[in-house]
């Protein structure tokens, strides 16, 4: 049931919809996960049972659609700092390797409250207790590669973020 479902929503997707998207992350059962950059992918094909990558310099790649969990279309900005809706809290860098900085630009607004780590499937991967900081550093090392959120709340407010793994 699961492979058909897969292959109707990518169908679907690839043949009616309009995808806005810079990349594509093949995610396998056994927790690895593959990213491409749509603009270097000549091509997407499915045939007895596998999903074959074809990249412009006709490399490719071949997956066992049974083997597959999900794919991902991420339209995603490389090196920003992700602002948040009224411009008081940023993350940086993103992507991360090891430290996530978050940092309030309001220099009277300390951070005081809790900053919580999810994973794309919203599961709580890290979270931690922050009082009286003006930035907050979050030790995001052990996580595996990939694309997360980073919630933020406190008496008043919660906020949410996203951030890429590298």
């Amino acid at each position: 049931m699961k492979r058909k479902k897969l292959s109707v929503v990518l169908l679907f997707i690839l043949s009616f919809g309009t995808l806005n998207a810079q990349s594509i992350y093949v995610n396998e059962n056994n927790g690895t996960q593959k990213g491409y950059a749509l603009n270097n992918i000549k091509s997407i094909n499915f045939t007895a049972g596998n999903m074959n990558v074809v990249s412009m310099t006709n490399n490719s790649d071949s997956y066992a659609i049974v083997d597959l969990s999900s794919l991902t279309f991420i339209e995603e900005t490389i090196d920003i700092q992700e602002q948040l809706s009224n411009n008081d809290i940023f993350i940086y860098p993103n992507p991360v390797a090891d430290l996530l900085n978050i940092n309030t630009t309001n220099s009277e607004e300390l951070i005081k409250g809790k900053i919580t780590i999810l994973d794309v499937n919203g599961q709580v991967v890290k979270s931690e207790k922050v009082n009286n900081q003006k930035i907050a550093v979050i030790n995001v090392s052990n996580l595996s590669q990939g694309i997360y959120l980073c919630k933020y709340s406190n008496n008043k407010e919660t906020k949410t973020v996203k951030f890429i793994k590298k």
